[in-house]
Parts: structure tokens; C-alpha cells; sequence
């Protein structure tokens, strides 16, 4: 169960990540990916907390004497060693040029692809992966650098719903 579990995280990255690999936004969409990780590893490691809706709330509404406690040689490891290190490393590899046609057909692909799989993963271990998932909601939130984002974009969403019934 855990490699299909974990087949099927690297299977939904690998298909969303796709989405993005044009030329000149997949660098620093994955480079952002990576510094976010690596933050949100560090937190997870350290404070055995996980990156949901609520916990993004608190990220955002930090203060600076908050952010200041949190600072710490720790933390800057973690974002050198899991975020600026491996950001480096893709900053420096080439990149071939292509047409637009075909790099749309291979994100496509890849996109397509990545569904699939973790698809047919899920459906190869589904009773375990349900059983799993209603007792263990909290998983969901430690796929990292997903968990995160999604998070963001949920309370983006809620705190637009609540703007918008204001007024």
C-alpha cells in the first residue's frame, strides 16, 4: 500500500507539474515548488504539523515577531539543502527548444499520462486507499509541495466567498 500510495502522489506532482513545463515558467514554477517543499518539510519535521487550510490561516496571519521566533539554522538547512541546492541544479540544466505544437502535445501527454497511473494505482489497492484516507484525513495534507498550494488556493477561495457575501 505505501508504494501504491506513494506512486500515486508522485503520479498526481508528475501530472500537474506537466502542465507547466513551458520553456520559460517551468524553472521557476519548480523552483518555487522546491523552496515551498523544502519550508514546508522543515515545519512538518519539526512541529509534526501538516500544510491544510487552517495551518495556511496562521502561515498568512504570522507577524513579524512570530516569523522572528521561527527563524532558525535549522530551517535555513533545510531550505538550502532541499530548496536552493536542488533549484540551483535545475537552473543549470539546458533546456531544447521546441516547437510550441509539440510541447503542448507532450504536456498533454504527460498530464494524461500521470492521471492514468495514478488511476490505475488507486483502483489496484482502492479498499485500503478508502480505508486509509477516511481514517487518516490529515494524509492528504502532507503531499508536499501540493499540500500547501492547495491549501492557499482554499483559503483564497473561502476568504473571496467571504468578501463577496460582505457586500
Amino acid at each position: 500500500f505505501i508504494a501504491v500510495f506513494a506512486g500515486m502522489v508522485i503520479a498526481l506532482h508528475g501530472a500537474l507539474l506537466s502542465l507547466m513545463a513551458w520553456p520559460r515558467l517551468f524553472r521557476p514554477v519548480l523552483a518555487l515548488c522546491l523552496l515551498s517543499a523544502a519550508a514546508a518539510a522543515h515545519f512538518m519535521g519539526a512541529y509534526g504539523t501538516v500544510m491544510d487550510p487552517t495551518m495556511m490561516v496562521n502561515v498568512l496571519q504570522t507577524d513579524l515577531k512570530e516569523t522572528r521566533d521561527l527563524l532558525s539554522l535549522r530551517l535555513l538547512a533545510s531550505l538550502l539543502l532541499l530548496g536552493v541546492l536542488p533549484a540551483l541544479w535545475l537552473w543549470r540544466r539546458p533546456v531544447a527548444p521546441q516547437s510550441w505544437a509539440k510541447r503542448l502535445w507532450l504536456n498533454l501527454a504527460g498530464f494524461m499520462g500521470g492521471l492514468a497511473l495514478m488511476v490505475g494505482l488507486a483502483m489496484s489497492s482502492y479498499a485500503d486507499l478508502a480505508s486509509t484516507m477516511r481514517n487518516h484525513p490529515s494524509l492528504r495534507y502532507m503531499m508536499n509541495p501540493l499540500a500547501p498550494f492547495w491549501s492557499l488556493g482554499v483559503v483564497a477561495v473561502e476568504s473571496g466567498k467571504a468578501r463577496s457575501e460582505e457586500h
